[in-house]
Formats: structure tokens, sequence, C-alpha cells
């Protein structure tokens, strides 16, 4: 793969400029994960530091292979969801220490890989109906704009969904922004989606400084801060791989396997990178490199990564090969010791961005056959469990059991694939053991 990088090189659509803008926009719109991720690995009972260091290297490692094996635009680190899982359902519903969560992050990549050494490509593509692809990636994408609105305090989660706040400097800003990002994109300004990131954390900045009553004030205990190594290799491989923890090692394979295909899926629509079968491009590559990532993972010490979604804003900046991931990657080095400074770059600051991206995304509502009843259905469900729970994972599992109980009773059995009936058995199955968890 590394040699299809450097014949890319050589290929007059290839502009090295436009794949590291593209990268460091991909790493503007993910860099948020350098702060979240180790708040809530600490609730499980991984040192602050050490959550913070692993969180950046094995970003930054996962990216590079990803950039190297597969040539892809799309960025890998610890993901979102998983993480939460992580600490929440197994250390914390379980009671079991992070080492023994860590292996079993760790079993549940290797089974991933395992899997997709047995050409999982052509199994996955062929079993999720192509209506369902495209309600995963409109799901998606209605994620991503709530996550946005969200970072921009325009919504809050309240008892009955979600209710509308006041307006505030943040969500100001965030139409600020808004209306930026959009002017850029409009005459086609290189790197629109950075230049926005990067001017309203400026003019934030500006603000806190000159008026302290509108924003806020900005402590540093530092600007640097050393690597802690404390969680490597701190996995336990031998107590984690039992009889009573498989259950937590398949939700885990499951999850990671459905958010791996989901991102891919969704990158590949923003960017239409598709092979002459219709199958995204180095479809194989891409879930192995996200297989071993789990892995690299459970080793390092913190939840398993995956493809990033927010890899659809490198992808926008025209980024298509594997620099883009490798840029992105190399710009997570800095805060092994800068991780500090983060705090300058607020979270509406990249909502903007990812309204953006949403409005891209969203864009597969048009392929979806909403006058077939039989299609359109299950897509309705993928796309609104996934928006109003944040959980890819449901969204897809309860969308493909409703198209395959939908077939049954219609007397279209025979378009379901044997995979697709095994997937469906493997998800009841994993909703069965959330009753009991």
């Amino acid at each position: 793969m590394l040699l299809k990088i450097l014949e890319n090189k050589g290929s007059k659509d290839f502009s090295l400029k436009t794949e590291v803008i593209a990268g460091a926009t991909t790493f503007l719109a993910m860099m948020y994960i350098i702060i979240v991720n180790p708040v809530i690995l600490a609730q499980a009972g991984i040192p602050y530091g050490a959550a913070v260091t692993t969180t950046v290297i094995t970003a930054m490692v996962c990216c590079m292979l990803m950039g190297i094996f597969s040539n892809s635009p799309i960025a890998v680190a610890p993901g979102m969801g998983l993480n939460a899982f992580f600490t929440y359902s197994i250390v914390g519903s379980l009671g079991i220490s992070w080492q023994v969560a860590l292996g079993i992050v760790f079993w549940s990549g290797l089974i991933f890989t395992l899997l997709c050494l047995v050409n999982l490509r052509k199994l996955i593509m062929e079993a999720i109906p192509h209506q369902i692809r495209y309600a995963l990636v409109c799901g998606i994408g209605l994620l991503i704009a709530v996550v946005g609105l969200k970072s921009a305090n325009l919504i809050a989660v309240s008892a009955t969904g979600f209710d509308v706040v006041p307006l505030s400097l943040s969500s100001l800003l965030f139409f600020v922004g808004l209306v930026f990002v959009c002017v850029l994109v409009y005459f086609n300004v290189t790197a629109a989606l950075v230049i926005s990131i990067i001017s309203i954390s400026v003019l934030y900045f500006l603000i806190s400084i000159l008026f302290p009553g509108l924003g806020r004030s900005f402590n540093f205990d530092g600007i640097l801060a050393l690597p802690d190594f404390s969680s490597f290799f701190q996995l336990d491989l031998r107590h984690s791989f039992t009889l009573a923890l498989f259950p937590a090692i398949f939700a885990f394979l499951f999850s990671t396997m459905f958010d791996a295909l989901s991102g891919v899926l969704g990158v590949s629509k923003s960017g239409d990178m598709y092979d002459e079968n219709g199958d995204p491009k180095n479809f194989t590559e891409i879930l192995t490199v996200n297989s071993v990532s789990s892995m690299v993972s459970g080793l390092f010490g913190t939840s398993p990564a995956v493809g990033y979604i927010e890899s659809v804003a490198g992808v926008k900046e025209g980024g298509r090969t594997g620099v883009t991931a490798i840029v992105a990657g190399l710009l997570f080095i800095p805060f092994l010791f800068l991780s500090p400074i983060l705090i300058l770059v607020p979270g509406f600051a990249t909502a903007p961005v990812l309204v953006v991206i949403a409005m891209y995304m969203v864009s597969a509502l048009t392929k979806i056959q909403w006058h077939d009843i039989e299609e359109s259905l299950p897509c309705l469900l993928v796309i609104l469990i996934i928006a109003l729970t944040n959980s890819i994972t449901h969204g897809i599992v309860y969308g493909l059991l409703t198209w395959t109980l939908i077939r049954l009773c219609i007397g279209r059995a025979k378009e379901i694939s044997i995979t697709l009936m095994i997937i469906n058995l493997l998800s009841v199955i994993l909703l069965v053991s959330e009753m009991y968890a």
C-alpha cells in the first residue's frame, strides 16, 4: 500500500499541499478526543496523564497504519461511545479492573482481525442492504449535526429530549462561524474548514481577553506536560479470556465492527471513493487496520480505536489518499507535550464544521426508496435510533432485524443472505445479553 501512495504522488490528480491541508482539517475536527477520552478513561481508574499519553500515541500509530497499509484518508483514534462503553458498561457494571477490560479490548480486536483474514469484506458488503447503507450514512450525519449543535451550546439534553438553549456567546459565535464557513466553501477557498476553526478560536480568545465577563479565563498550569506511559502493556490477558466475559468480548467486537463499517461507508460516500463494484475502495485493508487498531488500543491502554467519521472534513478539503491520514497522525505527536493548549480551541469552534459535514452526509436521504415501505421503514428506524441515542451499533442492529423480519413476512426470504442471518442471530444475542447485564 505504501507503493500506492508513492504512485499517487506521480499522478496529475495528486496534490501534496491538498493532502496536507486535508490532514490538518481532519485533525482539527477530531482533536477533541485528546481531551475527552482521558476524562472518560480516568473514571475507569486509568491515570489521567497515562490516558492522555495513550490517546495521543494510539491515534498517531493507528493513523499511520491506516495511511500506509490502506492508502485511505480515514483517521483513526479511540472511539467515542466505545470509551463510554469501556468505562461505564464494562468496568463499572461488571466490576472488573481496567486491566482486565483492556484484555477484553485486545481479544475482541484479535477476533476481528481473524475475521478480516477470511474475506470479511465480501461477506459484510453482500449482507448489508444498500438502502440500509444509505440510512446508516444519513443517521451518522444527523448524529454529527446533533453533536455540533450541542457543542455550540445551541441545544441541550432534557427530560423530554432536546431543548433550545438561550442565546449565548458560544451559540452566537457558532452562527458567525457557520455563515463564515458557508461563504468560504461557496467561493471554493482552500482550507475553508481549517480557516473557520482557527478564526473562531482566535476570535473567542480575543473576546475572553478584552471582555473577561463574556468569555472564559484561560488558566494555564504550564504549556508543557510530560507523557505518562504507566498504562502501556498493563492489560490482563489471562483473566479477561474467561467464559463469564465472553459476552463483553462479543459486545466490543460487534460494536467495533459496526463502527468501522459505518466510518468506511460515511467517508467513502462523502468523497465518492468507490471501486468498480460499487464498494468502498480498499475496504478489506481499511477494516483490517481497524481490527489491528483495536488490538493496539488494548496493548497501549485505551478503549478501541476506530476510523473517525470526522475524516469527512479532510475528504471535503480534497484528501483522497493515505497521506491525509498520515498527516493527521503526525499532528497528534506534539500533544504528547503540548496538551494544555487544547483548551484554546473551544467546542463551538469546530461545531460549524460538523454541521457542514452533516449536511453533505444527510444528502444520502435522496438515495432511499421512500415509496417502498419494506425499504424505507427499516431505514427510518436506523436514522432515528442513531441520531437520538448516539448508538450506531443499535441503529444498524434494529434496522437489519426489521429489514429481515419484513422480508420473511412478505415472502421474500430469498433476499436474505446467510451472512445477514448470522449477523441477525448475533444481534439478538447482543440484545438479550444487554437485558441481563
